[in-house]
């Protein structure tokens, strides 16, 4: 173990208060003067790091000009712990020491960037960890126009969270034993090539004291403040990770993925150069995973342990890592496409932990790769159920697979019945809708349906015709962006040229002439109390009483590319940008969400709340749930799964929810079980910008082309050989009172518990038309033309109840069964009608003045009359005591009629 321990002078120094400078990450920073280090050809620059989070591209150290991309500093990448020092020179060229980690936030560190004739060095905790050949240092930057701690040159980057102490310009490259030697000592001011010491001791605020010899005092700004906090006595330097990449044969692998995991999440990030080496840092003592991958090639090393300051080579070679793979296909053997398919590993004293999520292809395929090794279970979601490997909804059923360190494929397939999707609706340039791009949908209380185009203007559709709104008839520009209907019935507009307001048939405007932010408008929401907040390209503005007004939390908000706006229940403001993550203002604070809390990507396009309260964000890189503690995220572009790009989000009757994706078409979450929605189920284009669901349960999608899509979930369901129904045509349908249905075929009868399909009478011979049916309680009487009588299944059996011989029949026919208001039932036969009664059957036919003896079909009208089609003779109506009959001269459009229903409303339909 290596340790920099404090030597006697650090001892000497502690007697003294120590102080130190906290920056909260929202415009805290020290302001220093410009053009105080342009003529170094070579530097260190060193100082005392806390992060208090890796906020995006957060900075504590800038010098130079970012507009002109001349500038020096040091931040993180992105939203993660990888370090970078970077230079960018004369001719904007940049010029990167790179150093993957996994640093911990809240926790001290020691940094030291050395610039010069001997190249850059980065030194974390006095080791090297990383070096660069550029030989340049200020003087080869050109600018030194602004100079902060803990602000980046670039105001799409976040500010530094954290904390910053003695922080020291030497204009000397210094070698490393100096860097260690001074790491804890408290300097004079009057050591040797020292250029700057802001060290923060003293009178600290409004004016930040240089102790060095230039005396280049910076300044204060936002919250900034000194508070007194010792150092650590000892900083433990990294272990150091590094390997080689090859496939199995030994080549060098470029450009792989190699990832530090630890209890299942990703704790650093590095890739391969072109020699396939790898490096990482490694704070944490703990057991950790590594695991790398180039496209289908992968593997996985488990439980290492590093010891600080110590040196691990672990090379890896890359084996093809497919893992699971199979096909699914419907009951009639046809490939299902879009089926989301997850594997989901064992953990101990816990339930399974969903580990990767894909897809079927359009010939049905699924893959998994490179999975961790352990036990799995593979399920696929449904519309409102899972099916689990083994052909079972419980997991407790399951079948499991074993996942090791050799990735042998293991096939499994699957083969259910076809999720029903509704019925599809697609608006274009046939029915009067002439727009490429649809990227926002609404409806005012009018009724009307507003559409939202990029360069076609405003559109509203009734019904029956869409009209059209543009510069012409006074919007304010034709791109539009955002639509919010009003409380009082009018259309607030968000277009790249300000917002404009549509009521009773006119269009007023409010742009940046007003006291808009900016023109760039992409977000609309309004409050109960009429206030219209909205996000723009360069921040948020709030409309009341038609002027614009201060925010609540001032200007921390500038700069940021604002998505979505949304009021929660609980009266917390949600303000999502694409470029700098969540934001939340509540009880008077600010607070950002980012990849610490959970959130799954920075880029956030989409907020909804749903019924029950919770908070469902849409990323750049899937979906995230929030329930006001925590988030949990599905679909990552490592799953992929329909498109982890989700643009809208709106929910549907039922509560289930709609998320449009950007590439692969709609996900559909009811519950907990996800399908997609994409062109081949009749989407109009997967590129979807727009959801929006209506009162009457219809949901309304907009994209990239294509037209205006209507999905109603409700309408008519399809079922035919792909769900199990493997004989047709289909002759008679009765209703279960579970919600299940009866089904009589060409070839005998079936039934449908509302997931499959059973046939019934392979074992009695019964292959035949069944013609009619009726259903009694969980009982089934049914009757076939076919000459092979009535049957009546019961308790799992079948039982003759009607042919020859039966119900004084002289042959098998029975073409129609019914019971009637009373509950009696009624025999359609090819020789007359009979009608069960208490003391027996009772006989009817043409001698009683029925128009024919062969029935087809009988019904029975709302005042309880009977009705009776007869072959090519008409309608027989039965009043109870005689018959009336109705051909074609009294009406009827044929004699020979086939089936008849009497409506509730006392209309009789004949068919």
């Amino acid at each position: 173990m290596s340790l920099l321990s404090l030597d006697a002078i650090y001892a000497q120094s502690t007697a003294e208060s120590n102080k130190v400078l906290r920056l909260d990450g929202d415009g805290d920073y020290v302001q220093l003067p410009a053009d105080i280090f342009n003529n170094l050809e070579e530097a260190t620059v060193e100082a005392w790091v806390k992060w208090g989070d890796f906020s995006y591209y957060s900075q504590w150290f800038a010098f130079g000009s970012g507009a002109d991309f001349r500038a020096m500093g040091v931040n993180q990448n992105m939203w993660f712990s990888t370090l970078q020092f970077f230079i960018y020179d004369r001719e904007r060229q940049v010029h990167i020491v790179r150093v993957p980690t996994d640093l911990p936030r809240d926790a001290w560190c020691h940094m030291a960037m050395v610039s010069g004739k001997g190249g850059m060095r980065f030194y974390l905790n006095g080791a090297l960890v990383g070096s660069d050949s550029f030989q340049g240092s200020f003087a080869a930057i050109g600018s030194g126009a602004f100079n902060y701690l803990g602000k980046s040159h670039w105001e799409e980057n976040l500010d530094f969270l954290g904390e910053l102490d003695e922080v020291r310009v030497w204009s000397a490259a210094r070698s490393q034993a100096e860097i260690r030697a001074h790491m804890y000592r408290r300097l004079d001011g009057a050591e040797e090539h020292l250029a700057a010491l802001w060290n923060f001791d003293g009178d600290c605020g409004p004016e930040v004291i240089d102790g060095g010899p230039g005396k280049h005092a910076g300044r204060l700004m936002g919250d900034a403040y000194c508070a007194e906090e010792a150092l650590p006595e000892v900083l433990l330097e990294p272990a150091l990770l590094k390997g080689r990449i090859t496939d199995a044969s030994g080549r060098a692998l470029a450009y792989a993925g190699v990832n530090l995991a630890q209890d299942g999440q990703w704790r650093a990030h590095s890739g391969t150069d072109v020699q396939g080496e790898y490096q990482i840092h490694v704070f944490d003592t703990g057991s950790h995973d590594v695991v790398a991958r180039l496209g289908e090639l992968g593997r996985w090393r488990q439980d290492l342990h590093f010891v600080p300051g110590q040196e691990y080579r672990v090379d890896i070679s890359l084996t093809p890592s497919l893992d699971l793979h199979g096909h699914i296909q419907a009951l009639d053997h046809e490939p299902l496409a879009d089926v989301v398919i997850q594997a989901l590993r064992q953990v101990q004293d816990g339930f399974p932990q969903v580990m990767q999520s894909a897809q079927s292809d359009e010939r049905g395929n699924y893959r998994f790769f490179n999975l961790p090794p352990g036990t799995y279970y593979l399920r696929c979601h449904r519309q409102d159920h899972y099916v689990y490997a083994g052909d079972t909804s419980k997991i407790t059923e399951a079948q499991t697979f074993a996942i090791g360190t050799d990735h042998r494929p293991q096939r499994v397939d699957f083969r259910f019945a076809p999720a029903e999707k509704g019925v599809w609706n697609v608006y274009a340039t046939f029915e009067g809708l002439a727009v490429d791009e649809i990227r926002d949908i609404v409806r005012t209380a009018d009724g009307l349906l507003w559409l939202a185009s990029a360069g076609a203007g405003l559109w509203s559709f009734d019904g029956e015709e869409f009209t059209q709104y543009t510069t012409a008839q006074g919007l304010a520009h034709n791109q539009v962006n955002a639509l919010c209907p009003s409380a009082d019935g009018s259309l607030w507009v968000g277009t790249r040229s300000g917002v404009s307001h549509f009521a009773d048939g006119v269009f007023s405007h409010y742009g940046q002439m007003q006291g808009l932010i900016d023109d760039e408008v992409n977000a609309l929401y309004e409050e109960e109390d009429g206030g219209l907040w909205i996000g723009t390209a360069n921040g948020v503005s709030r409309l009341v009483d038609g002027a614009f007004g201060e925010l609540p939390f001032g200007e921390s908000m500038y700069g940021k590319n604002v998505k979505a706006i949304l009021r929660d229940w609980r009266g917390a403001l949600w303000i999502a940008s694409d470029d700098q993550g969540l934001w939340r203002y509540a009880d008077g604070q600010l607070k950002q969400f980012s990849f610490r809390e959970g959130l799954a990507n920075f880029r956030v396009w989409a907020l909804h709340e749903a019924s029950g309260g919770t908070l469902w964000i849409g990323t750049d890189n899937g979906i995230s749930r929030y329930d006001g503690e925590s988030f949990t995220n599905h679909f990552s572009f490592e799953d992929e799964v329909a498109d982890h790009r989700i643009r809208s989000i709106d929910e549907g009757a039922g509560g289930a929810l709609y998320f449009a994706t950007y590439g692969g078409g709609v996900l559909r979450l009811d519950g907990e079980y996800f399908l997609n929605l994409t062109q081949r189920d009749g989407l109009a284009n997967d590129e979807v910008f727009a959801a929006y669901a209506d009162e009457e349960g219809a949901l309304w999608f907009g994209g990239n082309g294509g037209g205006l899509s209507r999905y109603d979930p409700r309408s008519l369901a399809h079922f035919d050989r792909a769900h199990g129904l493997v004989v047709d045509p289909v002759l008679s349908l009765a209703a279960t009172d579970d919600g299940g249905a009866w089904v009589g075929t060409e070839r005998g009868p079936m039934r449908f518990d509302g997931r499959t399909f059973e046939r019934l009478g392979m074992e009695e011979g019964i292959d035949t038309p069944i013609s009619s049916m009726i259903a009694l309680g969980d009982s089934l009487l049914f009757g076939s033309a076919d000459n092979q009588g009535g049957w009546l299944y019961a308790d799992g059996r079948l039982t003759l109840v009607s042919g020859a011989g039966y119900l004084g029949t002289p042959n098998g026919s029975l073409e129609a069964v019914y019971r009637d208001h009373q509950g009696r039932i009624w025999f359609g036969t090819q020789t007359g009608v009979l009608r069960q009664g208490d003391d027996g059957l009772e006989s009817f036919s043409e001698s009683h003045g029925l128009a024919g003896n062969h029935i087809y079909a009988i019904g029975q009208d709302r005042d309880g009359e009977m009705w009776f089609a007869s072959e090519k003779e008409g309608l027989s109506r039965w009043d109870g005591t005689r018959f009336t009959n109705y051909t074609t001269d009294d009406g009827l459009p044929s004699n020979l009629v086939r089936a008849i229903y009497g409506a509730a409303d006392g209309r009789l339909w004949v068919g």
